[in-house]
Protein backbone atom coordinates (compact mmCIF):
# COMPACT_ATOMS: atom_id res chain seq x y z
CA UNK A 1 0.00 0.00 0.00
CA UNK A 2 1.54 3.27 -1.04
CA UNK A 3 -1.09 5.46 0.61
CA UNK A 4 -0.35 9.22 0.59
CA UNK A 5 -1.16 9.40 4.32
CA UNK A 6 1.81 7.09 5.02
CA UNK A 7 4.42 9.42 3.54
CA UNK A 8 4.55 11.91 6.48
CA UNK A 9 5.08 9.02 8.92
CA UNK A 10 7.76 7.51 6.68
CA UNK A 11 9.47 10.90 6.50
CA UNK A 12 9.32 11.14 10.31
CA UNK A 13 11.02 7.72 10.55
CA UNK A 14 13.73 8.46 8.00
CA UNK A 15 17.16 8.84 9.57
CA UNK A 16 16.00 8.40 13.18
CA UNK A 17 18.58 6.85 15.50
CA UNK A 18 16.07 4.57 17.22
CA UNK A 19 13.66 2.11 15.66
CA UNK A 20 10.04 3.23 15.69
CA UNK A 21 7.06 1.43 14.21
CA UNK A 22 3.52 2.40 13.34
CA UNK A 23 0.54 0.31 12.35
CA UNK A 24 -1.84 1.69 9.74
CA UNK A 25 -5.26 0.71 8.40
CA UNK A 26 -6.01 0.53 4.66
CA UNK A 27 -7.44 4.06 4.89
CA UNK A 28 -4.05 5.39 6.02
CA UNK A 29 -5.28 5.97 9.59
CA UNK A 30 -2.58 5.38 12.20
CA UNK A 31 -3.70 2.77 14.75
CA UNK A 32 -0.67 2.99 17.07
CA UNK A 33 3.04 3.82 17.26
CA UNK A 34 5.81 2.24 19.38
CA UNK A 35 9.53 2.77 20.00
CA UNK A 36 11.90 -0.15 20.43
CA UNK A 37 12.92 -1.10 23.96
CA UNK A 38 16.44 -1.47 25.41
CA UNK A 39 16.65 -4.99 23.92
CA UNK A 40 16.10 -3.51 20.41
CA UNK A 41 12.66 -5.11 20.19
CA UNK A 42 9.21 -3.66 19.76
CA UNK A 43 7.24 -4.28 22.99
CA UNK A 44 4.01 -5.47 21.33
CA UNK A 45 1.28 -6.27 23.85
CA UNK A 46 -1.60 -8.63 23.12
CA UNK A 47 -3.79 -5.56 22.49
CA UNK A 48 -1.24 -4.27 19.95
CA UNK A 49 -1.19 -7.65 18.23
CA UNK A 50 -4.98 -7.77 17.97
CA UNK A 51 -5.05 -4.22 16.59
CA UNK A 52 -2.44 -4.95 13.91
CA UNK A 53 -4.24 -8.00 12.46
CA UNK A 54 -4.40 -7.59 8.64
CA UNK A 55 -2.93 -4.06 8.78
CA UNK A 56 0.28 -2.45 7.51
CA UNK A 57 3.33 -2.27 9.79
CA UNK A 58 5.84 0.47 9.01
CA UNK A 59 9.16 0.75 10.81
CA UNK A 60 12.61 2.18 10.26
CA UNK A 61 15.99 0.57 10.06
CA UNK A 62 18.00 2.73 12.43
CA UNK A 63 21.27 0.91 11.73
CA UNK A 64 21.70 1.45 8.02
CA UNK A 65 20.09 0.67 4.73
CA UNK A 66 21.00 -2.89 3.82
CA UNK A 67 17.94 -4.95 2.93
CA UNK A 68 19.08 -8.04 4.89
CA UNK A 69 18.74 -6.01 8.08
CA UNK A 70 15.24 -4.94 7.17
CA UNK A 71 13.17 -8.06 7.31
CA UNK A 72 14.48 -9.66 10.49
CA UNK A 73 13.02 -12.85 11.92
CA UNK A 74 11.17 -11.08 14.76
CA UNK A 75 9.42 -8.76 12.30
CA UNK A 76 8.67 -11.54 9.81
CA UNK A 77 7.22 -13.62 12.67
CA UNK A 78 4.86 -10.74 13.60
CA UNK A 79 3.82 -10.42 9.95
CA UNK A 80 2.97 -14.12 9.81
CA UNK A 81 1.33 -14.30 13.25
CA UNK A 82 -0.89 -11.26 12.60
CA UNK A 83 -1.32 -11.94 8.87
CA UNK A 84 -0.21 -8.39 8.08
CA UNK A 85 -1.25 -6.90 4.79
CA UNK A 86 2.23 -5.45 4.33
CA UNK A 87 5.58 -4.68 5.96
CA UNK A 88 7.16 -1.33 5.07
CA UNK A 89 10.71 -0.49 6.16
CA UNK A 90 12.02 3.05 5.88
CA UNK A 91 15.75 3.41 5.22
CA UNK A 92 17.98 6.20 4.02
CA UNK A 93 17.86 4.81 0.48
CA UNK A 94 14.15 4.12 0.15
CA UNK A 95 11.10 2.49 1.64
CA UNK A 96 11.04 -1.25 1.07
CA UNK A 97 7.81 -3.21 1.09
CA UNK A 98 7.18 -6.93 1.52
CA UNK A 99 3.68 -8.36 1.23
CA UNK A 100 2.08 -11.67 0.31
CA UNK A 101 0.43 -11.92 -3.11
CA UNK A 102 -2.17 -14.03 -1.36
CA UNK A 103 -2.58 -14.93 2.28
CA UNK A 104 -1.26 -16.55 4.38
CA UNK A 105 2.41 -15.58 4.46
CA UNK A 106 4.94 -18.40 4.00
CA UNK A 107 6.68 -19.45 7.23
CA UNK A 108 9.66 -17.42 8.42
CA UNK A 109 11.79 -20.58 8.22
CA UNK A 110 10.88 -20.91 4.56
CA UNK A 111 11.53 -17.21 3.88
CA UNK A 112 14.97 -17.23 5.50
CA UNK A 113 15.92 -20.61 4.02
CA UNK A 114 15.30 -19.07 0.59
CA UNK A 115 17.11 -15.87 1.57
CA UNK A 116 20.32 -17.60 2.72
CA UNK A 117 20.24 -20.17 -0.08
CA UNK A 118 20.02 -17.37 -2.65
CA UNK A 119 22.69 -15.34 -0.90
CA UNK A 120 25.08 -18.31 -1.04
CA UNK A 121 24.34 -19.02 -4.71
CA UNK A 122 24.41 -15.50 -6.04
CA UNK A 123 26.72 -14.83 -8.94
CA UNK A 124 27.46 -11.30 -10.16
CA UNK A 125 26.99 -12.40 -13.76
CA UNK A 126 23.25 -13.07 -13.33
CA UNK A 127 22.25 -9.50 -12.47
CA UNK A 128 19.60 -7.98 -14.63
CA UNK A 129 20.78 -4.66 -16.12
CA UNK A 130 17.53 -3.05 -14.94
CA UNK A 131 18.28 -4.12 -11.36
CA UNK A 132 21.82 -2.83 -11.60
CA UNK A 133 20.40 0.52 -12.77
CA UNK A 134 18.98 0.97 -9.25
CA UNK A 135 22.52 1.36 -7.93
CA UNK A 136 23.37 3.88 -10.63
CA UNK A 137 20.14 5.86 -10.10
CA UNK A 138 21.07 6.45 -6.47
CA UNK A 139 24.56 7.61 -7.31
CA UNK A 140 25.97 4.48 -5.70
CA UNK A 141 29.05 2.79 -7.02
CA UNK A 142 28.38 -0.89 -7.70
CA UNK A 143 31.83 -1.99 -6.52
CA UNK A 144 31.66 0.07 -3.30
CA UNK A 145 28.00 -0.76 -2.56
CA UNK A 146 28.07 -4.38 -3.66
CA UNK A 147 26.76 -5.66 -0.32
CA UNK A 148 23.64 -3.48 -0.54
CA UNK A 149 23.07 -4.46 -4.14
CA UNK A 150 23.48 -8.20 -3.57
CA UNK A 151 21.07 -8.21 -0.64
CA UNK A 152 18.49 -6.16 -2.54
CA UNK A 153 18.72 -8.62 -5.41
CA UNK A 154 18.35 -11.61 -3.05
CA UNK A 155 15.15 -10.19 -1.52
CA UNK A 156 13.75 -9.77 -5.04
CA UNK A 157 14.56 -13.44 -5.77
CA UNK A 158 12.99 -14.62 -2.49
CA UNK A 159 9.82 -12.67 -3.24
CA UNK A 160 9.57 -14.14 -6.74
CA UNK A 161 10.12 -17.69 -5.47
CA UNK A 162 7.62 -17.48 -2.60
CA UNK A 163 4.82 -15.44 -4.14
CA UNK A 164 5.63 -12.28 -2.20
CA UNK A 165 5.66 -8.73 -3.50
CA UNK A 166 8.91 -6.84 -2.87
CA UNK A 167 9.05 -3.20 -3.92
CA UNK A 168 11.05 -0.08 -3.21
CA UNK A 169 9.69 3.46 -3.20
CA UNK A 170 11.82 6.57 -3.28
CA UNK A 171 10.33 9.80 -1.94
CA UNK A 172 11.97 13.25 -1.98
CA UNK A 173 12.99 12.92 1.67
CA UNK A 174 15.08 9.84 0.81
CA UNK A 175 17.09 11.87 -1.65
CA UNK A 176 17.99 14.44 1.02
CA UNK A 177 19.83 11.88 3.19
CA UNK A 178 23.50 11.08 3.09
CA UNK A 179 24.44 7.42 2.69
CA UNK A 180 26.48 5.93 5.49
Amino acid sequence: MNHPKLIPFEQYLNGRGIRVCGVFADSGRRIFELEENALRQFPFTEDHKRAMKHQTLIYNDAQGDFPSKLFTKDIIDIAIEQDLAELRVVTKSGTYSLAPRSHPWPSSDRIFTHFYRNLERIDDTIFDPEDRKIVDDEGRNYLEDRSWYLEYYVWKKVADELGLIFTRDIHPFHLECEFT
